[in-house]
């Protein structure tokens, strides 16, 4: 008869342990039990058992204790428990732990790609992730799934109360606070977070207090590092009450909606304001906002007017940032007959170009590309020429020139390197990642690390938002074949959780292509190319075939021995269902020291 074992710890009182129905007592057989479970059918030294179970008690003492105890369990679980006069352990015994379980299911919501799914996931946990009875057994768990389990929980609030920040749910930030409060934790973010909400209802000083009593009931000091730094932000939230010139994130909706709500009257001064450079490539990280914004300004624009044109062609750049070509020519060829400012055209005539790269027509995307050139040289614009050059030598190295396009690059960063200017840094970042792109498919593996790690660390002196989710991708592979695996993963994900919130399906499949990279160095050949496959199709579909960089890269996973397999994925198939499935791929690979 094979013996059922049953381990409740997420109950809202105490943690539970059954032997065939029968309820073991918690201070005695039921905590011997919980630890033997832990082990997930390995053994254990008895001295071990015996200092996890009686700590700091005399040896001769616990020796005894163990003695009576596993008679006792041997009694109960027969030839389950498996003994001897060194070692001890379960065999041959139905398990169950239901934290186990709800682990499997928060990491599975931590990593779900669409945010407003997510919170919903998330908030539908509350009596789990308050739960505190696992607690009394937390001494006893030799493989670290309570400490994971814990910080899995942490991580759960944070992400919560981001997303609820982010969609104004005021109400929901609160609950997860008391949750945080539950569980006896005092999270940096999630007080922050609830600090924001009671500033958006103007109860700033109730949350202030409701802070201060969880400190003092954390017996936390003042001057803590916690404390301090959110006194800090509260001072930082009155001042802006009273009227101070600091902006925070939340800030940007209002404004953004008061001003919108008069776009009638302010168009001109909003088309100004958000076709400047900066303020555009920072949007882009949110590109269907953005093109939200600017349709509405458009729409309160003469048609062929000045403010009219710049909005415009800053759709023309919001449409190319998601490989949007169709709506990139619709739009270049709506503005393209108006009067344009020399670098406008330039800029239009560039995103043009870009379009016909993404349709694959080779012929049509240079030779726009040098109508660009030759605009920003009749402006006298070197700037922009140089950025045209960039785009040229992106054409190059996906149609195998990869010297040539070397050499472009090598030219921008030798003119550019030291120069503080953000469309420059931006453009920078973008020529290290690209260079990094050619070494990895046709040179060096360390110089692609080295280039890529490059474009990584001009983040801290420019806004890549919108480029991270692709150097993301790119860094993950190049991690995975540099032996760093664990990095690698993380990478991926956040990668493609990015890509998924900028909206862009081609961008997507793009990066989940790179990604592939790393499950080939796992193992996961098979679900690789089941996803290589499914990508493949949506290239044939769009118009958008590998380039002959890509197929190079295609072919460096040589996952040729499954064409005959079938595929799983069909049309019907959506860009999360396959992103949610490349993401399990990636949690499911052992870490070096996890096998």
């Amino acid at each position: 008869m094979v013996r059922k074992i049953r381990v409740e710890l997420l109950q809202t009182t105490a943690a539970s342990v059954q032997v065939d129905g029968r309820e073991m007592n918690m201070s005695g057989l039921g905590r011997a039990l919980v630890f033997l479970v832990f082990l997930r059918g390995a053994k254990v030294d008895r001295s071990t058992l015996a200092r996890s179970l009686w700590p700091g008690e005399d040896e001769s003492v616990v020796a005894n204790r163990l003695r009576v105890t596993l008679t006792r369990l041997r009694s109960l679980l027969g030839q389950s428990l498996d003994v001897d006069r060194k070692s001890v352990g379960l065999s041959g015994i139905d398990v169950y732990c239901d934290l186990w379980e709800e682990e499997l299911r928060l990491r599975e919501a931590l990593d779900e790609i669409d945010p407003r799914e997510q919170l919903i996931q998330l908030i539908s946990y509350p009596t789990r992730l308050c739960s505190r009875a696992w607690k009394e057994v937390g001494s006893l768990c030799v493989d670290g799934t309570l400490t994971d389990w814990d910080e899995s929980c942490r991580s759960s609030l944070i992400r919560a109360s981001e997303l609820a920040a982010s969609q104004k749910d005021w109400d929901c930030i609160c609950s997860i606070w008391e949750w945080m409060r539950e569980r006896g934790d005092l999270l940096r973010a999630v007080c922050e977070r609830h600090l924001d909400a009671h500033f958006a209802r103007g109860t700033l000083d109730d949350g202030i207090g409701r802070f201060k009593r969880a400190a003092k009931d954390k017996q936390l000091d003042q001057n803590s590092e916690l404390v301090r730094s959110i006194m800090l932000y509260s001072q930082e939230l009155q001042a802006r009450s009273a009227g101070g010139s600091k902006f925070e994130t939340g800030h940007i909706h209002a404004l953004g909606g008061a001003l919108l709500a008069r776009v009638d009257r302010c168009a001109e001064e909003l088309a100004a304001i958000i076709t400047v450079p900066e303020v555009q490539l920072s949007l882009q990280s949110v590109p269907q906002v953005f093109l939200s914004i600017l349709e509405e300004v458009s729409l309160n624009t003469q048609v062929g007017a000045g403010s009219w044109v710049r909005v415009q062609c800053a759709k023309i750049g919001a449409y190319a940032s998601l490989y949007d070509y169709e709506r990139v020519i619709e739009t270049f060829q709506s503005v393209v007959s108006f009067e344009m400012s020399p670098e406008q055209e330039t800029i239009a005539w560039m995103h043009y170009s870009f379009s016909q790269f993404q349709l694959r027509r080779w012929e049509e995307a240079f030779s726009t590309i040098a109508r660009a050139q030759v605009c920003a040289e009749n402006a006298g614009d070197q700037a922009r020429l140089d950025i045209c050059k960039l785009t040229e030598g992106s054409y190059l190295w996906h149609v195998g020139e990869f010297e040539s396009a070397r050499t472009i690059y090598e030219r921008y960063l030798s003119k550019y390197a030291d120069s503080e200017d953000f469309t420059v840094g931006v453009n920078r970042a973008t020529c290290y990642a690209n260079y990094a792109i050619i070494e990895l498919v046709f040179g060096e593996l360390e110089k692609a690390r080295y280039y890529a790690e490059l474009a990584y660390e001009e983040r801290s002196k420019f806004d890549l938002s919108r480029h991270l989710p692709i150097l993301f991708a790119l860094l993950s592979v190049i991690r995975a074949r540099t032996g760093d695996l664990r990095m690698a993963i993380e990478i991926a994900v956040e990668s493609l959780k990015l890509t998924f919130q900028r909206g862009s399906s081609r961008e997507g499949q793009i990066n989940m292509e790179w990604i592939c990279g790393v499950m080939v160095v796992a193992g996961q050949q098979e679900e690789a190319w089941q996803i290589m496959t499914w990508v493949n199709n949506w290239r044939k579909q769009a118009r958008h075939e590998r380039s002959v960089c890509e197929n190079h890269f295609a072919a460096s996973l040589q996952l040729q021995e499954f064409n005959e397999h079938a595929a799983i994925f069909s049309d019907s198939h959506t860009l999360r269902n396959v992103m949610r499935f490349q993401i399990k791929c990636l949690r499911t690979i052992p870490l070096p020291g996890e096998e």
